[in-house]
Order: C-alpha cells, then structure tokens, then sequence
C-alpha cells in the first residue's frame, strides 16, 4: 500500500516519468540478480571494480592463468573440480527456473485465452440477438408501407411486440458487459502487455461494443396485443431509422470484435501450438475472406 499512497501524492506526469526511469532500472537489476547470465557479468563487474575499493589490484585474465599454471595439479584439480560443479549447478537452477516461468506464463495465456473466448462469445451472442429481432422490426415496418393494414402484417405486429421482452433481456445485459469489457482488458493488461498489438486490439473490441451499446438505447414501443388499432400504434411509436441503424452498427461490429478476438487468442496461443502446412493451406484457401475481414478491420480502425 506504500506506492498506493505515493501515487495519491504526486502528480501524475511526475509519477509517470518517475516509472519511466525506475522501470528500465528496475528491469536491470532483476536481470543481473535473476539470471545466470546476469549474475555472471555482475560478478565480473564486483571482481574489476575492487582496485577502486580496496589496495589490492585484481588479477588480469592472463595473470589468473599464470597463477593457476603455478598451482600443484591436486589444486588444479580441485579448482576445475569445483568450478565445473558450480557451473553445473547455476545451470541445473537457471533451466528449472526457466521452466517453471515458461510453464506457469504458458498456463496464465491459455486461461487468458480462455477468459476472453467465453466473455465475448456471450457478447457476440447478444450483439447477433440484438440485430436480428432489430431486423424483424424493420422488416414488419418495411411491410406495413407496402402493403397497408392487413392480417399478415397485423400478425407480424403482434409477433414483433412479443419479441421486445427478448429484446430487453438482451440490451440489459449487453449494457451490463459494456462495463465489464473494461474490467476484463484492466485485468489482464499485464499479460496482454507481453503480446505485441493485444491491448490496442481489445481496446478497439471496447469501443466497438461501447459504439452498439450506445446505439441499442432506442425507443421500445409498449402496446397492448389485440388492439383494434395495434398497428397504428405500432407504426407511429417506433423510429424506423433508429431501428436500421441498430442492424447496421451490430453488422459492422459483430464481424469486428469476432476476428479481432480470434487474433487476440491466436496471439496468445500460437507459441503453444505452432503453424503446419495444414493451418497455411487453410489459410490460403480462405484468402478471400481473410482480405475482406483485414480490409474491414483497417476500415473501422482508420475512421476512429
């Protein structure tokens, strides 16, 4: 809680370039201290810089072995002895802990991974849910200006207003994700800082979402079923264009946000499980696709 209380008290470009200091220090250290290599060039480093400390002068890389060649051959032996278990040992415990890290990141990614497939599937699911009974207004409303008052539109009406308690449950939750989106890029931001172009990527997945939650706040009309003049009512409480442009927000964001997130994942989980030439072949026989969804993403990121 030290920092929490430090970050209170400075300013903030203060504290910024102040961590834009410490940071690269603070990555040094831990290479010299946390590594074999590190530790090696740091003891080299304590072993020169003791003529500035102390009246006696270390020896030179020529001096050393001129001192070694003098020794008897059971010192000899016991030096080489020595030096080649503790050589062993400072790899022995670099390897272990190397794969400890690379095994603990390796876990941390795919629940990453996993966390991020599962929040926006649901996301997508509402997003599509949205759109279609949006499509269903619009359509019974195109309709209605075709074809006038009849049996099949008034059914279509009474279809359309029973769909709206699906279409609440939907906009409800996807306003309660909007926030959530947030929460879930806060959360792993340090994970996702190790993969180059994930957190620009969810932070545009943020406000794509953030751009349909703002359009779904439309006008639902509250009718009565079996009125008379239902679908006057109908027609003169919904906004047709509030409606149209709902569809065509949930259309460009929906094919947005699922291959920006397939590419987040993909990020995360290609150094686990590699390319073949199956993957490249599947790649190549969808190349039409892949330039439209590209074009698309390069589209929407250029006008924000």
């Amino acid at each position: 809680m030290f920092e929490l209380s430090i970050l209170r008290k400075t300013p903030p470009k203060v504290f910024l370039w102040s961590l834009y200091l410490i940071a690269p220090i603070q990555l040094i250290f831990r290479f010299l201290t946390g590594t074999i290599y590190g530790a090696l060039l740091f003891s080299v480093a304590l072993y020169w810089l003791m003529d500035f400390a102390c009246e006696s002068k270390p020896f030179t890389f020529y001096q050393m072995l001129l001192w070694i060649d003098q020794l008897e051959d059971e010192s000899k032996t016991a030096i080489a002895t020595s030096v080649i278990t503790i050589l062993g040992f400072l790899v022995a415990f670099h390897t272990a802990t190397q794969n400890w890290k690379s095994q603990a990141l390796t876990n941390l990614k795919i629940n990453a991974a996993n966390e991020i497939e599962h929040f926006y599937n649901e996301l997508l699911r509402l997003v599509a849910s949205l759109e279609i009974e949006a499509k269903y207004v619009v359509e019974t409303l195109d309709l209605i200006k075709k074809d006038g008052i009849t049996q099949r539109t008034a059914a279509k009406v009474e279809s359309a207003i029973d769909r709206t308690k699906t279409f609440e449950q939907s906009r409800q939750r996807l306003s309660e994700m909007a926030v959530d989106v947030h929460r879930l890029l806060g959360r792993d931001y340090s994970l996702l800082g190790t993969v180059w172009g994930a957190i620009d990527a969810l932070d545009e997945c943020a406000k794509a979402v953030t751009e349909v939650a703002e359009k779904m706040w439309i006008h639902v009309p509250f009718i009565e079923s079996g009125r008379l003049d239902t679908v006057t009512q109908f027609v003169s409480k919904t906004n047709v264009d509030e409606w149209k442009s709902l569809v065509e927000c949930c259309d460009r964001n929906h094919g947005f946000i699922s291959a920006t997130v397939g590419g987040v994942r993909g990020s995360l989980l290609g150094p686990l499980i590699g390319a073949n030439f199956s993957s490249l072949a599947d790649i190549r026989k969808k190349h039409s696709e892949f330039v439209e969804a590209l074009a698309h993403t390069q589209k929407r990121t250029a006008n924000h």
